[in-house]
Parts: structure tokens; sequence; C-alpha cells
């Protein structure tokens, strides 16, 4: 089995399907029988990943790696030309298309679903007619399965789930790092990832925050990501907030940050409703800090009862009530085991293992 994927990403984004990609193609590669892998590299050369972190050294699983600066608009030129990029990878029977649309003319064609355009625009039109027209969907959770079918007009038959994995960063982390603090007077350390926009409803959170302050608990607050449709907003409201200095803004995180910065924290908060992978949650339950999150199928399907659920679209008390109830989950060594635990059966050992049989499976005969 000759497998080609567009790996641009992996070495071009840190987060996100870059990680995916990176991370998914590392784990393929140690397998005992890793499927034949043809990697696709061309384009802009800036990257935020250097070689080393790939993991991809000595691998016999990768087969050929096609590099080069050449612009993507000039490979989707050269697919008119008939150069697609399954030829320019020598031939392969599959290609997994990442973060672009790339042409393909002899190979079967699968991508990840992780998102989507919010409903009822142009481009989730588009994007649903682009899902419908490849040979297999890869998911990360029945409830994103059933979406595609439901909202994309999917085939079943072609959606194949996968687990994500969520060890990278306690990977990269020394046990030291994993030790929680038991001092019950240090203030509630607090952080949410992703950049500031408004479906991950950072000023709710931070006036939330507030409240907790202004109840009589010390509150400290990081916010990672870059700036989104709600940054302006945010950045007002912050520097007129009585958390004063508690309050921080990482606007250009670097990747090799964010395992220390969510180990120390005691909460993570993920408030997005339209989310289709676990993966941010898992990644926090791994290196030990308490959920909060918005109460949503996918992570309900992988978190169960180890996280403190607010309801969609909840206002700054319902918030605040529930980081206050998360406080003594995070600072419980036992609760924090469990979440560890939880965390350790979602690898990407068993995320390659079960992206290989969902190529065999997009592969096989129809019918078979």
């Amino acid at each position: 089995m000759r497998i080609g994927i567009d790996y641009r990403p992996a070495w071009a984004h840190a987060p996100g399907v870059g990680r995916y990609t990176r991370e998914l193609v590392r784990a393929l590669a140690k397998l005992p029988a890793p499927p034949e892998l043809a990697l696709f590299e061309l384009g802009d050369p800036q990257r935020e990943v250097d070689d080393e972190a790939l993991g991809l050294a000595g691998s016999h699983a990768i087969a050929k790696r096609v590099r080069g600066p050449l612009p993507r608009r000039a490979v989707r030129v050269l697919g008119r030309f008939g150069l697609s990029v399954d030829r320019l990878l020598g031939g392969v029977e599959l290609f997994q298309h990442t973060a672009d649309r790339l042409p393909v003319r002899f190979a079967r064609q699968c991508t990840a679903v992780a998102e989507l355009p919010p409903r009822g625009t142009p481009q989730f039109a588009a994007h649903a007619a682009w899902l419908r027209s490849l040979d297999g969907l890869l998911v990360f959770s029945a409830h994103a399965a059933q979406r595609l079918v439901d909202e994309c007009g999917a085939d079943p038959t072609r959606v194949h789930f996968t687990p994500v994995g969520c060890e990278h960063w306690r990977r990269e982390l020394p046990a030291s790092a994993l030790r929680r603090p038991t001092d019950d007077a240090a203030p509630l350390r607090v952080i949410a990832l992703g950049a500031l926009r408004s479906d991950a409803r950072p000023l709710v959170l931070l006036e939330a925050c507030e409240r907790l302050r202004a109840g009589g608990l010390e509150v400290e607050l990081t916010s990672v990501g870059r700036a989104g449709d709600a940054a302006e907003a945010w950045t007002r409201r912050r520097a007129a907030s009585p958390l004063g200095e508690a309050v921080r803004w990482i606007s250009e995180p670097r990747e090799s940050e964010l395992p220390g910065l969510v180990a120390r924290a005691d909460v993570l908060v993920q408030l997005e409703e339209e989310v289709l992978t676990p993966v941010t949650a898992l990644e926090a339950c791994s290196l030990g800090p308490a959920v909060v999150a918005a109460r949503q199928p996918v992570l309900r399907e992988a978190l169960g009862e180890l996280a403190e659920w607010t309801e969609p679209g909840a206002g700054p008390d319902a918030l605040a009530d529930a980081l206050a109830s998360a406080r003594p989950r995070a600072r419980d060594e036992a609760e924090r085991e469990r979440r560890q635990a939880l965390a350790e059966r979602f690898d990407w050992r068993g995320c390659a293992l079960a992206t290989q049989l969902a190529w065999r499976r997009i592969l096989s005969p129809r019918g078979a």
C-alpha cells in the first residue's frame, strides 16, 4: 500500500492540522509493518517546525519526499496540464489531503475532517461538495461522522473513525513539570488556547474571572493564541479589567512553550461549540489540568464526567460557577490521575493503526 500525504503543514504549521499530520506520519513510520509513504511538500518554504522535531530520521517507511519552494498555485496549474500530485509522487494508490485541495488524477483521495465552515454559508456548500467527491473521510468522533452524513450529504460507508492522539506534549515535558502545587491559597490559574475569536467567547471568560475575583477568589487568566475577530474588544476590556496584570495574552505562542503553559494551569477552558475533535481538551487532561467546556457532543463523547460542563451560550455567572467547581477537582490528585488515565487511551499509535485500516477500506473494491 503506497500512500501519498500532503505533508507541508507538518513543518509549516505547529498546531492544528500541522500537528495532526506530523504526529500521524511519525506514528505510522514506527509501526511494525508501515505503509509506504510518499510525502508531498511543495509550497512556501517558511517553517515553524525543524526537521528534528518531525521525528522521521532513519525511517524506512518514507519512500519519497517531493520538496521545494514551488507555490501551491503553481502546483494547481501543473495539475491542469497532467502533472498531478500523485504523478509527481511517482504514483500512489491513495492521496490524503490536509490543508489544501491539490490536483489528483489517478489515485483515490481522502481527508481528515477536524472542522467545517459555518453552516449556511457558500463556503460550507462548496466544502461539503468537495467532501462528497472524495473516496474517504476520516473523523475523530462519532458526532463528527453523523454531521458529515446529515449536513454534508456524505456517504456513511465512506466515513471512517480514527481516534486522535494527545501524548505529544507529555512526551516533550520532564516529569517534574507535571507536578501540581497543593497550596489552596494559590490563585486559580485559568488558560484558554486558540485565537481570540467570537465563537471561543473570550469576553465571557474574562468577565467570569472578574466575577470570581469580586467574590474573593484570586484568579490568573492566560489566553494563548493569535488575534481573531474578538481581539480588539477583548483588548479594550482587558485594559479596564480589575484583574490587571493577572490577565495575560500570548499572541504569538511558540509551540515549545505550550506544554509548560498548560501543565502549570489549574483549568483549561474550551467554549467553542462547533469543534469536531476533542484533542485540545485531551491534551490538557494528559498534563493534569481540569477542563471546563461547553457541553457539546464531541467533548462529552471523549471526556464524559471528567470535565466540568457549561450549557452552550452560558453567561459569565454560569461560567464562574463552573470554574469555582473545577478548582477542587483541579487540585485533587486522584481526579488528576483519572484525567491522565483517560488521556493515555488516546495515543498516536492508535490513530495510526486506525488510519491504516481506514486506508485499506477506502482502497478495497466497492461493496467488498
